[in-house]
C-alpha cells in the first residue's frame, strides 16, 4: 500500500512510533524513566504548545537531549505519537522530549519553525531543572517531521546570534528541497497548502522551507534513513541533501531502505533507531559533535602544518583535485627512542581532548601479516602518546590501540574486531576521543561497532597525526571535529 504524507500521521501513530518497543535485552525490565509531561514552552496567542520531557530515573548527571517531532504532513500528529522514541532514548541514556507545534490549516510555514526552535531554546534554558547538557542537543523526525528536524540543524538566517543549536539530526524519510522538480503531484500540493502560495509568488518561502538551500559548514550532524521506492518524498531527496553536506564538510551519512516507500515496518524502523543511537552514544554521549577545527585535502601540495618523522619519506602525491598526503619510502631515517611507528605525520599546532577525526586510507604496500596504517591522538612528544593500528591481522604487536608513554609501545586492553580488509582499495576511518569515559574508538567504512576500542585517561589533551609503523600508504579527505581548544 502506498503511503504519504496524509497517511504519515496514521503511519507513526499506528505502525511506526507507538509500536516502537523500549529498547531492552529480552526478559528484562525496562529501567524506570521520570517523565514530565505537559510542560508549556512557548505561547501563541490563547495557543499553549507544549511538550513531554523524560530522562532515566536513575541518572545522576547531566545528559545530552534528544527532541523528538512526529510527522502527518504538517497537519497532523501528536507529540504522543513519538512517546516511544522517546522512551527508547532514554533507555539509550538519553533525556528527551516529544514536542507538539502548530499544524495545518490554522498555521502555515514559518509557525511549525518557529515552534520546534521555541522548544529547542526552552530546553537550553531549564538546562539546570532538568538535568539536561544544553550543549548536547538532537533532533529526530519523521517525515514532516524530519523536515522540520533539518531545518533545525541547517537554518540559522535570521536566527538571533547565540541562539541554541542542535549538533545532531536524525532524519527519518523527510523532505529536503522543496522546489525541486521532482517531487510528486500529490507532494506539490501538500507544500503549497504548507507554504500558502503556489507559482512563482512561492518560490521564495520554497527556499526558505528548504533544509537543503540552508546548508553550510558548522551545521548539525545529521543521518537520514529514506526508502528507495519512496513514492511521495523521492530518495533523490535524500541524495542531493548528502552531497550538499559532504561538499560543505558537514559528517553525514545516508541509510538507504532498499525497495522501502514512505515508511517501513516496526521491527526495520527499530533497528534503524538503534543504529542512530548508537552512533549519538558515541557522538553525543562522548562529548563530539564538536565544530570542525581541522579540513584537509592537500590540494596546496604543501605538508605547511604537519611534522614529520621523516620529510624524506613524506609527499603530498596526485594530480589536482584528488591529491593525498603519501608515505612514498618503506624505510625511514628516523629513530624513535623506543619502540614505535616510525612513520608519523602530526599536527603540533592543535591540541585537542575530546574529538571525532574522519579520513580516507589507504595501505599502498603488498600484503603480509602486519601491513598497516596508524591513527595518532592524544600526542605529547615522540615519547608520549596513543596510535591505533589498523593491521591486517590481529596478534600481540599488531591491531590495536597502543600506548607509548616513555617506553616501548604495549597494547592496551579493550574490544578488536578480525584484522583490517586493506585490498586495493580506498577506506573511511572514524577515530573518536571521549575525555570523560577515557575511550579511544576506531569506527571503519561506516560499521557501527567499533572495529578497535580501548579506554585509557592518561593524555586527556593532545595532537593528533597519521602514519605507518613502517609501510607505505595515503591519507586523504581529513576532517577534525573539536571544541576550540589553545594551540600547543
Amino acid at each position: 500500500m502506498k503511503r504519504g504524507f496524509l497517511a504519515i500521521g496514521a503511519l507513526l501513530a499506528g505502525v511506526a512510533a507507538p509500536e516502537l518497543r523500549a529498547q531492552q535485552s529480552a526478559g528484562d525490565a525496562a529501567p524506570p524513566i521520570e517523565w514530565r509531561r505537559g510542560l508549556v514552552y512557548a505561547r501563541r496567542d490563547a495557543l499553549e504548545l507544549a511538550l513531554d520531557f523524560a530522562r532515566p530515573a536513575s541518572a545522576d548527571r547531566a545528559l545530552p537531549c534528544v527532541l523528538a517531532i512526529h510527522g502527518g504532513g504538517w497537519r497532523q500528529g501528536r507529540r504522543e505519537d513519538v512517546h516511544r522514541v522517546v522512551e527508547r532514548c532514554v533507555n539509550a541514556g538519553f533525556a528527551a522530549a516529544a514536542i507538539s507545534y502548530r499544524l495545518l490549516p490554522e498555521h502555515r510555514f514559518p509557525a511549525p519553525w518557529e515552534d520546534v526552535c521555541a522548544a529547542r531554546e526552552f530546553l537550553a534554558a531549564h538546562a539546570d531543572e532538568l538535568g539536561l547538557d544544553p550543549e548536547r542537543c538532537a533532533a529526530i523526525g519523521f517525515s514532516a517531521g524530519g523536515h522540520l528536524a533539518l531545518l533545525l540543524g541547517t537554518h540559522d538566517e535570521g536566527t538571533e546570534p547565540g541562539r541554541p543549536r542542535v549538533r545532531a539530526v536524525g532524519n527519518f524519510f523527510g523532505p529536503t528541497d522543496l522546489s525541486a522538480s521532482e517531487l510528486p503531484e500529490r507532494a506539490e500540493r501538500l507544500i503549497a497548502d504548507f507554504l500558502g502560495a503556489s507559482g512563482d509568488a512561492a518560490a521564495p518561502l520554497r527556499r526558505a522551507a528548504s533544509p537543503r538551500a540552508h546548508v553550510s559548514a558548522g551545521d548539525a550532524w545529521v543521518r537520514s534513513f529514506h526508502g528507495t521506492d519512496d513514492a511521495l518524498v523521492p530518495h533523490a531527496q535524500a541524495t542531493a541533501l548528502h552531497e550538499a553536506l559532504r561538499a560543505a564538510g558537514v559528517p553525514e551519512a545516508l541509510h538507504s531502505r532498499i525497495g522501502a516507500q514512505h515508511g517501513w515496518a516496526r521491527e526495520e524502523l527499530e533497528a534503524d533507531l538503534d543504529r542512530l543511537l548508537v552512533r549519538w552514544r558515541s557522538e553525543l554521549r562522548g562529548g563530539g559533535l564538536h565544530p570542525l577545527r581541522l579540513r584537509e585535502d592537500f590540494e596546496s601540495a604543501s605538508e605547511d602544518g604537519w611534522w614529520l618523522s621523516d620529510a624524506a619519506a613524506w609527499r603530498i602525491t596526485g594530480e589536482s583535485g584528488a591529491r593525498a598526503l603519501e608515505i612514498v619510502a618503506k624505510r625511514s631515517s628516523y629513530a624513535p627512542k623506543h619502540r614505535s611507528p616510525l612513520h608519523l605525520a602530526v599536527r603540533k599546532d592543535l591540541a585537542v581532548e575530546s574529538f571525532v577525526l574522519d579520513v580516507d586510507l589507504r595501505s599502498t604496500h603488498a600484503s603480509y601479516g602486519h601491513r598497516d596504517l596508524v591513527l595518532v591522538c592524544g600526542w605529547q612528544d615522540a615519547e608520549h602518546f596513543y596510535y591505533v593500528h589498523l593491521g591486517q591481522q590481529a596478534d600481540a604487536t599488531s591491531h590495536g590501540v597502543f600506548l607509548v608513554d616513555g617506553a616501548a609501545r604495549r597494547r592496551l586492553e579493550g574490544e578488536r574486531g578480525a584484522g583490517t580488509p586493506w585490498g586495493e582499495r580506498w577506506h573511511r576511518a572514524r577515530l573518536v576521543r571521549d575525555v570523560e569515559s577515557g575511550a579511544i574508538e576506531l569506527y571503519l567504512d561506516g560499521v557501527e561497532t567499533p572495529h578497535l576500542r580501548a579506554v585509557d585517561r592518561r593524555f586527556l589533551r593532545g595532537c593528533i597525526g597519521v602514519g605507518s609503523f613502517d609501510d607505505t600508504g595515503r591519507f586523504d579527505a581529513l576532517r577534525l571535529y573539536a571544541a576550540p581548544g589553545e594551540a600547543k
